[in-house]
């Protein structure tokens, strides 16, 4: 169950992760087969990312930023649902920062970290919001 729960997150992400793909890639004025040629991929792949059915690494969301000259955060400003990432404008290089080293992480440490931020953000709330934790 838990394991479903965290797939359709993943899937969800993904789509909206492609949508800003397809939106970016088009105010450009480019194709898939240009933005395919330009990161050594077959238009098909591009199109599976926009659609959300393949997932895009960090590296080459990376790439895809670099190519279409803009930040990388711009993939997740419509990340707003309160169980995915938050982006703000204003936090781009952290994220950058973030997604690199994440990337060279193993599993085992992307879970552990997982568990502790997720723990860090439930006390945070608890603190902000002590009224919440009070039976009534």
């Amino acid at each position: 169950m838990e394991v479903e729960r965290e797939l359709g997150a993943v899937v969800s992400v993904e789509h909206v992760i492609g949508a800003r793909l397809r939106k970016i890639r088009r105010e450009a004025g480019l194709t898939q087969q240009d933005v395919a040629h330009a990161l050594g991929l077959s238009f098909q792949q591009v199109q599976k990312y926009e659609r959300g059915v393949n997932r895009i690494s960090a590296g080459k969301i990376y790439q895809i930023a670099q190519f279409l000259k803009v930040d990388i955060t711009e993939f997740f400003v419509d990340l707003t649902d309160t169980d995915h990432m938050i982006v703000e404008r204003s936090t781009s290089d952290d994220v950058r920062m973030l997604l690199t080293h994440w990337a060279r992480l193993p599993l085992a440490a992307k879970r552990q970290l997982l568990e502790m931020v997720a723990l860090v953000a439930e006390y945070d709330e608890a603190a902000r919001n002590p009224e919440r934790g009070r039976a009534g």
